[in-house]
């Protein structure tokens, strides 16, 4: 049973579908069998509670991101922390070809590094407060890795081009509710599928992007309550 007694916050399959990989409150990050599930290795490092863990395209790499302010890139056991978030860390992700990593913060920013140094390469600066609650919740790669999606509180979503980092994204679609979970494209890069806190239940909107300033609102998914949202592999 991996995980043991720890909540876990996620998981998801390795690309092969041979491993499970999971994110932990007890700061670690695990991985086991799909068939057997029995717990093959541990990744521990962080000092606070995991919220994302993620494996790279090769099924080989990990990056974790955390409530103590780090993300950390892991090859087997060994873990090079990501230093340059200043609040803790609440989503990671590798481009598609990992060679790049890219993580979202509740310092309002998302930030993209070079997945095999750990150099930080570029800053994407949302919305600012002096509070600094308009936290980043979470940042999504395009398939080609040329934009990025950003959510952010308290209702900013942005599409950005990474290597752009002194440009603010374009922000992108709009609606009443504040974006409170997941935002990605879809595979081929014409929509966006974002989940919103509205009226104090979650809801998932699908947008249609066009080639101007406006985007189409397609869908909305508003049965029950929401949390998370995502494109088959196939769109």
């Amino acid at each position: 049973v991996i995980g043991g007694a720890s909540p876990i916050d996620m998981a998801e399959f390795s690309p092969d579908g041979s491993l499970v990989l999971t994110a932990n409150q007890d700061g670690t990050a695990r991985i086991a069998s799909a068939t057997t599930g029995e717990e093959l290795f541990v990744l521990r490092g962080h000092t606070d509670i995991v919220w994302t863990a993620r494996f790279g395209p090769d099924g080989k790499s990990v990056v974790t991101a955390s409530e103590d302010g780090t993300s950390r890139l892991w090859v087997g056991t060994t873990g090079t922390e990501l230093r340059g978030h200043v609040r803790p860390v609440l989503s990671a992700a590798f481009s598609p070809n990992g060679e790049l990593a890219l993580t979202s913060s509740v310092d309002e920013t998302a930030r993209i590094w070079d997945a095999g140094t750990g150099e930080e390469l570029a800053t994407l600066r949302g919305d600012e407060s002096s509070f600094g609650w308009f936290q980043m919740w979470t940042a999504s790669w395009s398939r080609d890795a040329e934009r990025v999606v950003t959510a952010q509180e308290p209702g900013a979503v942005r599409i950005w081009d990474a290597d752009a980092e002194e440009d603010l994204g374009k922000q992108c679609c709009f609606n009443e509710g504040w974006p409170a979970g997941s935002a990605e494209f879809s595979p081929d890069g014409s929509q966006v599928l974002v989940v919103y806190e509205e009226g104090g239940k979650g809801t998932a909107r699908l947008w249609q992007l066009s080639a101007g300033d406006e985007e189409q609102e397609l869908h909305a998914f508003d049965q029950g309550n929401v949390h998370l949202a995502g494109f088959s592999p196939g769109g």
